[in-house]
């Protein structure tokens, strides 16, 4: 089985490149990209100046003149209190709709109406411009009724009219741009003032409307507070509703009431709180001392029971005092004592009339708190039935009021918006007005250079890209060895011009099968041993000694291609005079059997060729044709006729045995294969073949082609010596290569014979 090469990524074409490019390596890559496409940059910018050229040439100027209005108004005070409708204020996106009105239809018209420009015959032919001139429906229809005339005016406005917020202020700038300065700031004007009539107009009628409705509004709301202040006063009646200072009578009445309850609940306590005080059994025991009976109620107001205390307290502190002195029994003493004892009686009986009048004072009280309880209770619910009617009478009132107040309201409204119809105020003006253009707006004859020259450098760069990435070919040695992991062994230079060397005569052999030297391009390598090509094919030589050399292999060589018409026949017969001519033993095999274009190079009337030795029909001697100077062999296939079944008799055993003899009569095997893509029978060949060359046609052969031949390839891949790049302009390599054209063309190399 094949085996096949690991798959190569395809390299980057650009000369010079690297994976991590240096400011240096751009800096080359830019100036190899200049030096390959100059011409096409310069060709490019020149087409488009040019064009700029013939644009300022035939196209007319254009003159633009501008007016700015600013936008909001500046009322006094007293015209602020006037106004129904106040303005919004102007924000970003408000001034963008204030834009949008001035380049409107409606502006649009009153302008064409104002300047009776759908008369204007100069105006409807669009200008003096080529457009149009080229495009003019005016003079191309002449017979527009006025409907379409004033529309082709119209339209003529707006294409040409332009305006813009400028910047965060309140300022609109209107600009016109026409062939006529004069113009462009009549009709600049034009819009700019009625503009602001637009604004005026609109704001009248808004007021009007506002007005009328608010004045319908109010007739409406005027039937409607009637009606409500009707159904007020008819619910008071049913509900037998009234007010008092501006409360209602029975909420009056509880309130008093509550008043005169808590009054007599406090004296009813106090009157309660005497009575338990007289009540007690200190105050109603008749044994009870007497200051101690009329101590608690000492506080009481009353003069008898005070002095009656006072007295038997004046007793008692003389009965002591004696009894101290004289002792008990002393007959003062006791006296003192007796009249003590008859105090008590009366002090008992004060005391049981001042009870029997406290508790008649309690019941009175309470008697008068138990009425007014009462009567507060029935106030209370009498109040309950008037609040529940009271819900519905403020739902009434609260109606009333609100439709009173919108009434009021809107009568306002409607007296303002009739005083502010009859103020004359605007929203925006004039603060510099357009005059006439004294330099005209377009075109710009510098930025039109400018761009021309620009725009044509950097699309003269773009083509040389184009070209450069179109151009998927090899051009130097570095892509071919970063493409193919193979080293780049020669770089053979095209041969344009005809052979000079003086031919050399005719061999007078009669031997039919002797070469004889020709004009083909691999001649130069008897005839100009000095030249560049010829020191290309010693390259290509001791590259394969060197690997022989080096893998111990035969020195068989082959040479193919990706594609044919790359070279590789002619690299082979010059390879092999080249051995030959240094002494030695040399012979060329044509194995391109499908197409034996070497054979038709150096033996075109071929009999006998390495199919008939293969098949025995004759001796390897008898198909041998010799180049009598180098004495180069050549073994041709034959010119009978074309063979089909090439890849089996490439891989024969004959084949194999054929080469054997071959190795043991030369010393140099070189083998002219057939290319890879278009046949398989260069597989077929490693069998009998030691080292391949792979020859790469400068500027043409794809990159991916060639790789992905030679990933197909089989053991090609693996023993191939190295790759050719074949027909290179070695004038047109500085433009690929960073050793540039001083290398390439140095003249130098005329010290070592160089002749090309």
């Amino acid at each position: 089985m094949l085996e096949t090469r690991p798959h190569r990524a395809l390299p980057d074409l650009s000369p010079g490149a690297s994976q991590e490019p240096g400011l240096g390596d751009i800096f080359g890559l830019v100036r190899l990209f200049a030096r390959r496409r100059y011409i096409t940059i310069l060709i490019v910018a020149a087409l488009a100046v040019g064009v700029g050229v013939l644009y300022l040439r035939i196209t007319p100027p254009t003159y633009t003149a501008s007016a700015d209005l600013i936008l909001g108004k500046h009322e006094g005070q007293f015209v602020q209190q006037q106004l129904v409708l106040s303005a919004p204020p102007m924000d970003a996106l408000s001034m963008e709709s204030q834009v949008q009105i001035v380049k409107s239809d409606n502006v649009a018209a009153s302008v064409v109406k104002r300047l009776n420009l759908d008369h204007d015959s100069d105006f409807l032919a669009g200008g003096n411009g080529l457009l149009a001139k080229l495009s003019d429906p005016w003079k191309k229809n002449p017979t527009l009724d006025d409907f379409q005339r004033t529309q082709l005016a119209i339209a003529l406005v707006e294409k040409n009219l332009d305006a813009a917020h400028i910047g965060m202020s309140s300022v609109i700038e209107v600009s016109y741009s026409w062939s006529d300065p004069e113009k462009a700031a009549l009709i600049a004007n034009a819009v700019a003032e009625e503009f602001i009539l637009e604004q005026r107009d609109v704001k009248n009628q808004e007021s009007r409307k506002a007005g009328e409705w608010s004045l319908e509004r109010a007739k409406e709301l005027q039937l409607q507070t009637e009606a409500t202040e009707r159904a007020v006063n008819e619910f008071k009646k049913q509900n037998n509703i009234f007010t008092v200072g501006g409360n209602l009578l029975n909420e009056q009445l509880v309130s008093d009431l509550t008043i005169q309850l808590s009054t007599a609940r406090q004296k009813t306590a106090e009157a309660q709180a005497r009575v338990d005080q007289i009540s007690s059994p200190v105050v109603t025991d008749a044994s009870t001392n007497p200051i101690d009976a009329t101590a608690s109620i000492d506080s009481i107001a009353n003069p008898a029971l005070t002095k009656l205390r006072q007295r038997y307290m004046d007793l008692s502190a003389q009965e002591r005092d004696w009894s101290r002195k004289y002792g008990e029994n002393y007959w003062a003493a006791v006296n003192l004592r007796n009249q003590m004892n008859d105090m008590r009686q009366p002090i008992q009986e004060e005391l049981r009339r001042l009870s029997e009048s406290y508790k008649s004072d309690y019941n009175a009280a309470k008697q008068r708190q138990e009425a007014i309880e009462k009567d507060l209770a029935k106030a209370v619910s009498e109040s309950q039935a008037a609040n529940r009617a009271q819900i519905t009478l403020r739902e009434l009132e609260s109606a009333a009021h609100n439709n009173r107040i919108l009434y009021d309201s809107f009568m306002q409204h409607s007296a303002e918006s009739v005083q502010q119809e009859s103020f004359p105020l605007n929203d925006a003006r004039i603060i510099s007005p357009a005059v006439a253009p004294q330099q005209k707006s377009r075109p710009k004859s510098a930025l039109v250079m400018i761009l021309a020259i620009v725009g044509g450098g950097a699309l003269g760069i773009g083509v040389g890209l184009l070209r450069d990435l179109l151009d998927g070919a090899f051009r130097t040695g570095k892509q071919l060895e970063a493409s193919l992991l193979v080293p780049c062994v020669a770089l053979v230079p095209r041969q344009d011009k005809a052979l000079r060397a003086a031919r050399r005569q005719k061999s007078s052999s009669k031997s039919a099968r002797t070469i004889e030297t020709g004009t083909q391009v691999f001649w130069r390598t008897a005839t100009q041993p000095a030249s560049r090509f010829t020191e290309s094919i010693r390259s290509i030589k001791f590259a394969l000694d060197l690997a022989s050399a080096i893998n111990g292999r035969k020195k068989s060589v082959g040479f193919t291609s990706a594609l044919p018409n790359e070279g590789k026949s002619s690299i082979t017969a010059a390879v092999g005079l080249l051995a030959a001519q240094v002494g030695a033993r040399a012979v060329v095999v044509d194995l391109d059997l499908r197409n034996p274009t070497l054979s038709g190079m150096l033996a075109p009337n071929a009999e006998r060729g390495i199919v008939d030795v293969l098949l025995g029909h004759s001796t390897l001697d008898d198909a041998l044709w010799i180049e009598p100077t180098s004495n180069m062999a050549m073994l041709p296939v034959s010119a009978r006729g074309r063979y089909l079944h090439t890849t089996e008799i490439l891989a024969s055993r004959s084949m194999r045995q054929l080469f054997d003899e071959l190795h043991q009569r030369f010393e140099y095997v070189i083998v002219d294969l057939p290319p890879l893509v278009p046949v398989i029978d260069a597989r077929a060949t490693t069998e009998i073949i030691d080292n391949y060359f792979l020859v790469v046609e400068w500027g043409r052969t794809p990159t991916t082609v060639v790789v992905n031949a030679l990933d197909s390839a089989g053991t090609i891949g693996e023993r191939l010596v190295g790759a050719i790049l074949n027909k290179a302009d070695i004038r047109n390599m500085g433009r690929y290569d960073s050793l540039s054209k001083s290398v390439y063309n140095n003249a130098d190399f005329a010290k070592y014979g160089y002749v090309d």
